[in-house]
């Protein structure tokens, strides 16, 4: 009875799709501080265009990490579009 149990394998693979499965979450909440997205962390310096339109310089971004300065220029232009566009 002991080696018919041993040499079972019945529950392998749903046993290694467990394994795998807690493995994906455990990377997953592992990398989660390095996407973190913090707006008030980022600075954005402007220019002006020539109808003295501010416009954001991507030059002289500073603070925070690239998918929060990614944010806050898409953010930025997005304001500035709906100034232009509702007032």
């Amino acid at each position: 009875m002991l080696k018919r149990f041993i040499g079972d394998e019945t529950g392998a693979v749903t046993i290694d799709w467990v394994i795998l499965a807690a493995g994906i979450v455990v990377l997953a909440v592992a990398v989660m501080p390095l996407f973190k997205v913090d707006l008030d962390a980022v600075e954005i310096a402007t220019a002006e265009d020539a109808a003295g339109n501010p416009i954001p310089n991507s030059e002289r971004i500073s603070g925070g990490n690239a998918i929060s300065q990614t944010l806050a220029i898409i953010q930025y232009k997005m304001t500035a579009f709906n100034k232009a566009i509702f007032e």
